[in-house]
């Protein structure tokens, strides 16, 4: 592995550690959105308990963390697809399992579909 694919992998992984669910929680709501409905951080258990305003700006924030992902590994390297496609899957990976909630594993249907159709 090059310097290049670390670069992307780790710009990747790091746009998809961005939590929204839990962020729109603790900033709007005061809450842990992980306690309470289905006890898990993201768009349909937002919209669930806080509602669907907040519930689509945490779709579209998971939806674009990704698209940013790509975008910043295709600036960074504009002659490489293969290297956005590797910091779009590590986006995916970095929003499953991400290191700020001790990589517990969550869904991540709108994200990873949104993706794969791109």
């Amino acid at each position: 592995m090059n310097w290049s694919e670390l670069v992307v992998v780790f710009v990747g992984y790091a746009f998809g550690n961005l939590q929204s669910a839990y962020l729109i929680g603790r900033i709007f709501g005061g809450i842990d959105i992980r306690e309470h409905g289905s006890h898990n951080a993201g768009a349909s258990n937002v919209t669930t308990i806080m509602g669907v305003h907040y519930g689509v700006v945490v779709g579209l924030v998971d939806i674009l963390k990704g698209v940013f992902a790509v975008l910043v590994a295709r600036w960074l390297y504009p002659g490489s697809p293969n290297l956005a496609l590797l910091a779009g899957m590590m986006a995916i990976l970095g929003h499953i399992f991400p290191f700020f909630m001790q990589f517990r594993r969550k869904r991540c249907c709108r994200f990873s579909r949104r993706y794969v159709r791109s």
